[in-house]
């Protein structure tokens, strides 16, 4: 029996990313992704979150049997400007998606943050308690509330900051991808935080990471079996609420072999923001960063962050000591230098 996957979101970095992987690996029925501003009619439909007649409609139209729901206000600062908007998006219409979600059969994946933990005593496991620091993290928590209140079948995933192939011109779609544009005009002086601990996720590797999530208890077998089961990964971390932790990993099992920029050791990937800045001059032809200056205090105008939300993958590498695949880890500083390496071809 064919499986449909719904992507939403899928206009922006993370959704996009999932899209990709899903429309060149999965071979297990169809994938529909859906967008607001950037729906093309073809590979993503359009849809507007907060109006329940046109989730209803889409739902109806797709009939899918797993929705991966990556749509959502992702910018703290815009958070703090809108919150109305923003808990109408992250969770109102979340809980709503999810209730639609249970009432046909669909697995559902929300995908959350590691902002909904205040930093003070990382790593995080995934029974940690949240205590969120902006409202952007106020927002998902709740919205990871309102899925499970409403779906407890549903799986919650926790991702930190995410980087990866924007869209052209746009880098900022990510708050680590905008950090390029910004070390490359040095016709002023920037402040740049020095204080915050970032661990960045390649877009590309959680498409993979999705990609491999589909239960294979319950849906047709598929050409990704090879990847991570991740039906047995949530209940190993947590059969109660099922959520998973991911770290800055993409899982890889032969036969697929791992992107360049990858290695089978885990690098040291804790970055502030003004680290980042200093990798993207370095791979970027060595330019100075002498027009960044780093700061060790928030910035008083800005959303709070926390100092440092770092994910546990203790569970994680419990069960892949069982023997499940072989894990590979994308180097940030790698990724950047074939990126841009090919940006300049």
């Amino acid at each position: 029996m064919d499986c449909t996957v719904l992507i939403t979101g899928a206009s922006g970095l993370l959704g996009r990313a999932v899209l990709a992987e899903f429309k060149e690996n999965y071979s297990g029925g169809k994938v529909v992704g859906t967008g607001l501003s950037r729906a093309d009619g073809k590979d993503i439909i359009r849809l507007d979150f907060t109006k329940e007649e046109e989730v209803e409609s889409v739902l109806n139209e797709v009939k899918p049997s797993v929705i991966i729901h990556c749509a959502a206000e992702r910018r703290p600062d815009v958070a703090e400007r809108d919150r109305d908007g923003v808990l109408k998006l992250n969770v109102v219409s979340s809980g709503s998606l999810a209730k639609r979600a249970r009432a046909i059969n669909a697995k559902l994946f929300y995908i959350s943050t590691d902002y909904v933990f205040d930093g003070m005593s990382p790593p995080y496991e995934v029974d940690a308690k949240p205590n969120p620091l902006n409202f952007y993290g106020v927002s998902k928590y709740e919205g990871e509330k309102a899925v499970l209140s409403e779906y407890p079948g549903a799986t919650v995933v926790r991702v930190p900051i995410l980087y990866g192939k924007t869209a052209p011109g746009n880098n900022a779609e990510s708050a680590v991808n905008v950090l390029l544009d910004i070390t490359r005009d040095a016709s002023k002086k920037v402040n740049m935080d020095h204080r915050q601990a970032r661990y960045p996720t390649n877009g590309e590797s959680c498409g993979a990471v999705r990609c491999g999530a589909i239960p294979t208890a319950d849906l047709a077998p598929t050409t990704y079996l090879h990847f991570l089961p991740f039906h047995h990964v949530f209940h190993h971390y947590s059969p109660q609420s099922q959520m998973l932790l991911v770290p800055c990993m993409p899982f890889h099992s032969s036969p697929r072999p791992p992107s360049r920029g990858s290695s089978t050791t885990p690098p040291d990937e804790r970055f502030t923001k003004y680290d980042i800045c200093q990798v993207l001059a370095r791979v970027d032809g060595g330019r100075s960063v002498a027009h960044l200056v780093p700061v060790t205090v928030p910035d008083p105008g800005a959303a709070s962050r926390p100092d440092d939300a770092r994910l546990s993958t203790r569970r994680i590498r419990e069960v892949l000591g069982e023997g499940h695949l072989a894990l590979k880890f994308v180097v940030f500083e790698e990724w950047w230098r074939r990126e841009i390496a090919e940006e300049t071809r």
